[in-house]
């Protein structure tokens, strides 16, 4: 399980430093048709407070119809919210886990051969000579 948590973790810090920007313009990028709406309206002032609110970084000058946005940049929304809800389940799923103690004593006793790492471990720690060869010399280890 520890190798789940460093990768999810280390993703989750690659993760927090992409910074993630909103507008709030229309699709060309600029307030036209809101000023004709409602002329008296700051839009510039309510879409960065808007914007900003959300958590996001405020671009002014965004819009879809500019040739040099990313459609990689552009769909990254609708990925890291796929992976949000797949983190979210996984670790909903992980706490419903319990450990069957009967059945891993069960398994360990018909597969000796998964304790020859610890095994040759313990051997090294103590100096013993070939502790490859000690341990696995058969069911049961050294």
């Amino acid at each position: 399980m520890a190798i789940f948590v460093v990768r999810l973790s280390r993703e989750m810090q690659e993760i927090s430093r992409v910074e993630m920007m909103g507008k709030f313009a229309g699709a060309v990028g600029n307030y036209n048709a809101h000023l004709v709406a409602y002329p008296t309206i700051n839009w510039p002032q309510i879409a960065e407070e808007f914007v900003t609110s959300l958590g996001l970084t405020f671009n002014p000058y965004a819009t879809q119809r500019d040739l040099t946005d990313s459609t990689i940049l552009r769909n990254m929304g609708g990925g890291l919210g796929h992976s949000l809800l797949a983190y979210k389940n996984a670790l909903q799923g992980i706490g419903k886990l319990q450990v069957n103690k009967a059945r891993l004593k069960e398994d360990l006793n018909q597969a000796w051969e998964v304790l020859a790492e610890p095994i040759q471990t313990v051997i090294r720690r103590y100096n013993v000579p070939k502790p490859c060869e000690g341990a696995n010399q058969g069911k049961g280890g050294y």
